[in-house]
C-alpha cells in the first residue's frame, strides 16, 4: 500500500469509534429477516402482521432521518450519535423482553427511530472529520464491515435461532452497543453545538407524515384494500411535494432540495435507492427461495447467502483502484452488470442439481461484489463537488435513500411474490428487470473521481 493510501492515526481512531455503531443497526436488520418465520410461530401471528417487525423498523428510521441533520447542528454530531446508540441498545433489551407481536413491533419502532438518527450522523462525522484527502478511504473502511455485516447476520441469526432462541437475536446487540458507546465517548471530538439553529417545524409537519404515508402505502400493497394503499401513497407524495416547495424557499430546511438540481447528486441518490432495494430485497427473497422451495434450514440458507459477503469484500478492496483507472461512472456500470447477472441466474428454470447449486454460489459471489461496491460508489458520489455546509444535507439524504431501500426491499419482493403466486424463477426475473433500472439512473454519475470542495 502506498503511503498516501494509508489512513492517518487520527482518522483510524475515528473509524474505530464509528465502525461498531455503523454495523449495529445493519446487523440487527438482517438477523431479524431470518427470524420472521420463527417469530410468526412463537407469537402465532400471520406473515402479514409479522413482517411489520421489519417494515415498522424501516418506517421509523425513514421518519427520523430528516430530523438528524437538524439534530446534528443543534446538539453536535458526537453527542447525538452517542445518545442514538444508547437508545438503540436499550430498545434491543426491550425487544428481547417482548410478550406479544404487537409489543415487539412497538419496541422495533424505537430501534428504528434510533437507527434513523445514528447512520446519517456517522456519515457526517466521517466526511467532516477525516478531511478531503481521506474521506473516501475512511468511508470505505467503515463501509466494508457495514456491507458484509447484513449477509453475515443471516448466518448468525440462523445459529442463534436454532441454538438459543428468538430473544438472543436482540440481546446480541447489547454488548456491541456498549462497546460502540464507550468508543464514541473516548475517541470522538465534541464539536460545539449551534443553539441558534431552529427546527423547520413546517417542513417537519410536511415531510415526516409524507414519508410515513408514502412508504406505508407501498408496504401494505397486497395486504390491505388496494384503495387504501393508493390513497396513502398519493397523500404521501402530495405532502412530500409540498415539502419540496417549502424547502425551496426555506433558509434552514431539513433536507436541502437544491441538491437534487445537481445531475450527479440525483443520479447517485436514485441509484443508491434502487441498489438498496435490490440488496435488502435479496436478503429476504433468496433465503426464502432456499427454505421454501428446497427445504433448507435457516442456518443452511444463511451459509449459502454468506457467499455474498466474500464478493462484497473483494469488490470493496478493488473498487477504489478501478475508479482511479476508469472513473466512477464506468466502474459503476461494471458492478451493475455484476448485480444483474448475479440475480438473473435464479430466474432460469432448471432442475436444482449439485452443479447448478455451485453455479448459483458463484453468481452469489458476483452479486455480492456488484451490490457491495455500488453502495459505496453511489454513497460517495452523493458528495461530489459539495461544500462542507452541504455535506450534512447530503448525509441525511443518502441515509434516507438506504433506509427507504431497506423498508421497501421486503415490500417490493412481497409484491413480486404475489404476482407470481409464490417464489418462482419468474419472481427473480421481475427482480432482475427492477435491478436493471440502475443502468438508467446511473447515467449522470461523475465521469472521473469524486471531488470534494
Amino acid at each position: 500500500m502506498r503511503q498516501d493510501d494509508r489512513l492517518s492515526p487520527e482518522t483510524r481512531r475515528i473509524v474505530l469509534a464509528l465502525v461498531f455503531g455503523a454495523v449495529l443497526p445493519l446487523l440487527d436488520t438482517s438477523i431479524v429477516n431470518v427470524a420472521v418465520h420463527s417469530l410468526g410461530t412463537v407469537f402465532d401471528s400471520p406473515v402479514a402482521l409479522t413482517q411489520r417487525v421489519i417494515t415498522g423498523y424501516g418506517l421509523a428510521s425513514a421518519v427520523a432521518i430528516p430530523l438528524s441533520g437538524w439534530a446534528t447542528r443543534r446538539f453536535g454530531a458526537a453527542r447525538v450519535w452517542t445518545v442514538a446508540l444508547a437508545v438503540f441498545t436499550i430498545a434491543s433489551i426491550l425487544c428481547a423482553s417482548a410478550w406479544s407481536i404487537e409489543s415487539l413491533i412497538g419496541f422495533r419502532l424505537a430501534q428504528g427511530l434510533a437507527a434513523g438518527f445514528s447512520i446519517p450522523i456517522m456519515q457526517t462525522l466521517m466526511v467532516t472529520s477525516a478531511g478531503k484527502a481521506q474521506a473516501t478511504r475512511a468511508m470505505t473502511a467503515v463501509g466494508l464491515p457495514a456491507v458484509i455485516a447484513p449477509t453475515i447476520a443471516l448466518l448468525i441469526g440462523g445459529v442463534l435461532l436454532d441454538g438459543i432462541g428468538w430473544r438472543s437475536i436482540f440481546l446480541i446487540n447489547v454488548p456491541i452497543g456498549i462497546v460502540a458507546i464507550l468508543l464514541a465517548i473516548r475517541l470522538l471530538h465534541r464539536v460545539p453545538a449551534d443553539r441558534t439553529v431552529r427546527l423547520d417545524a413546517t417542513g417537519c409537519l410536511l415531510l415526516t407524515p409524507g414519508l410515513l404515508a408514502a412508504v406505508y402505502g407501498l408496504t401494505t400493497t397486497g395486504s390491505t384494500a388496494a384503495w387504501v394503499s393508493i390513497v396513502l401513497f398519493a397523500g404521501g407524495v402530495l405532502l412530500i411535494g409540498g415539502y419540496a416547495l417549502h424547502a425551496h424557499r426555506s433558509s434552514s430546511p431539513l433536507i436541502d432540495v437544491h441538491l437534487f438540481a445537481r445531475g450527479s447528486f440525483t443520479s447517485s441518490w436514485s441509484t443508491l435507492v434502487i441498489a438498496s432495494i435490490v440488496f435488502y430485497g435479496g436478503l429476504f427473497l433468496i433465503p426464502l427461495h432456499y427454505q421454501q422451495n428446497l427445504a433448507y434450514t435457516a442456518l443452511a440458507a444463511g451459509l449459502l447467502l454468506a457467499i455474498q459477503s466474500v464478493g462484497a469484500y473483494c469488490s470493496r478492496m478493488l473498487s477504489n483502484r478501478l475508479v482511479v483507472l476508469w472513473g466512477t461512472r464506468t466502474t459503476a456500470y461494471l458492478f451493475i452488470i455484476c448485480t444483474i447477472t448475479g440475480t438473473l441466474v435464479f430466474a432460469i428454470p432448471v432442475e436444482q442439481t449439485t452443479g447448478w447449486l455451485i453455479v448459483q454460489g458463484i453468481e452469489l459471489l458476483v452479486r455480492g461484489g456488484g451490490i457491495g461496491a455500488l453502495t459505496v460508489l453511489t454513497m460517495s458520489a452523493t458528495y461530489h463537488q459539495l461544500t462542507p455546509d452541504e455535506v450534512v444535507h447530503a448525509s441525511t439524504a443518502g441515509r434516507l435513500a438506504t433506509q427507504l431501500g431497506s423498508a421497501l426491499g421486503v415490500s417490493v419482493c412481497t409484491i413480486l411474490i404475489a404476482l407470481t403466486m409464490t417464489v418462482r424463477p419468474e419472481t427473480f426475473a421481475y427482480l432482475t428487470v427492477f435491478t436493471a433500472l440502475m443502468a438508467i439512473t446511473a447515467a449522470r454519475l461523475p465521469r472521473g473521481q469524486v471531488v470534494r470542495k
